[in-house]
């Protein structure tokens, strides 16, 4: 164990934590930061729409039931009426002719002249936000009534595989279409695009020098002196693969916490392939369940990307040599990562529209976990095969 813990210490030093620590400020306020909290999330219709599937989230739960439809379309026609009565009550829309809310809509689609938009300027922006709210709430319940029926007509589409035709009838068939989700509109799917890529590069980062500083001290030739100097490397990938794991503990505990702020956690129990998701899931996860696999594969790259760095390292005889070596291996898997999380388990991910396998982009994350940790077992068969001094 002492072994172990001074090879931590010779990877966990202060200049290379800086570095890190550097390149995941930039990475986040330069990405992921604008995508969470200027990005669509705050804009209209998706804040709106947020806001209602969050609202119903915490007032009905998981689904809506026929009951609960038939209380949130009670309340939306209630809102559509208060709607059209602003309009009506607008002397200057009154004078275009505009008593009701549709009326108002297709003026503004229409294009305003400019003597009409400084008369209603003021009018279009104080009830944006309630427009926006009314237009999002019909087009949601609208697809509660209608997304089962699609799904059903669209499974006898025949350039579908036969799985995806039986995901599609078995969706249809099931209540997850009733179920309550906020969509997302590609937030998840771009902060873990943006943290898997800043993942891999850390990992690279941290590890890129161990091996490289072995061979600068001249280490290895006092080590492969002693049978027990021979199995220091065996030490060293376990305090790779810790060192790996520790770094993903701590990105997730300060990536994940800020992503909290997003307030989807209302949804951690209800499914992804809803009626308010736009997409089915080739497996029926929760929110929560979708989002702790992207967790388990931002763990596999990370894991990977060490084993494949420690080796590169380990036959590099200087710090420059082994971060040149670690581009092309870093590049792969930074791309997989990007290429996985990209409709995760949906038909817009690009590796599953080469291949039509369900689940490939998770078993392509799990493969090249396998192929990096396999790699790195390599230093340990080359320290054995030394002879002793």
């Amino acid at each position: 164990m002492r072994i172990l813990f001074y090879e931590l210490r010779k990877i966990w030093r202060l200049p290379v934590v800086l570095a890190v620590a550097a390149l995941g400020t930039l990475t986040y306020f330069g990405f992921m930061h604008p995508l969470l909290f200027d990005g669509m999330l705050q804009s209209s219709p998706v804040a709106e729409r947020y806001e209602i599937t969050r609202s119903w989230a915490a007032r009905f739960g998981a689904y809506m039931d026929g009951s609960e439809f038939q209380q949130a379309k009670a309340e939306c026609k209630a809102l559509r009426q208060e709607a059209d009565a602003q309009v009506a009550a607008n002397p200057y829309l009154s004078a275009y002719g505009i008593t009701t809310l549709d009326g108002f809509n297709a003026f503004l689609d229409a294009g305003l002249d400019p003597k009409a938009h400084a008369l209603i300027n003021d009018f279009v922006v104080s009830t944006r936000h309630q427009r926006f709210w009314v237009s999002e709430m019909e087009g949601l319940l609208k697809n509660w009534e209608t997304v089962s029926p699609y799904y059903a007509e669209y499974a006898k589409n025949p350039a579908l595989t036969p799985a995806e035709q039986a995901r599609y009838l078995d969706a249809a068939g099931s209540r997850l279409l009733e179920g309550i989700f906020c969509g997302l509109d590609g937030t998840l799917e771009g902060y873990f695009l943006w943290w898997d890529l800043f993942a891999t590069l850390s990992t690279a980062l941290l590890l890129a020098p161990c091996g490289a500083a072995e061979w600068l001290n001249r280490m290895p030739a006092l080590q492969w002196a002693t049978r027990t100097g021979r199995r220091t490397a065996r030490y060293r990938l376990a305090a790779a693969l810790l060192s790996a794991v520790g770094l993903f503990v701590l990105e997730a505990l300060v990536f994940c916490g800020i992503y909290s702020a997003s307030g989807t956690w209302v949804f951690w129990r209800n499914p992804v392939t809803s009626f308010t998701f736009g997409d089915v899931l080739w497996f029926d996860l929760t929110y929560g369940e979708y989002f702790l696999l992207h967790l388990a594969l931002t763990l596999c790259l990370m894991l990977g990307t060490a084993g494949m760095v420690f080796t590169l390292s380990d036959h590099s005889s200087h710090y420059i040599s082994a971060l040149l070596k670690a581009v092309i291996p870093v590049t792969g898997f930074a791309a997989a990562g990007v290429f996985s999380v990209t409709g995760l388990l949906t038909s817009r991910n690009p590796i599953y529209a080469a291949a039509r396998i369900m689940g490939i982009e998770a078993a392509v994350c799990a493969a090249l976990s396998l192929l990096g940790l396999a790699a790195g077992l390599l230093p340990l068969f080359r320290g054995q095969r030394k002879e002793l001094l």
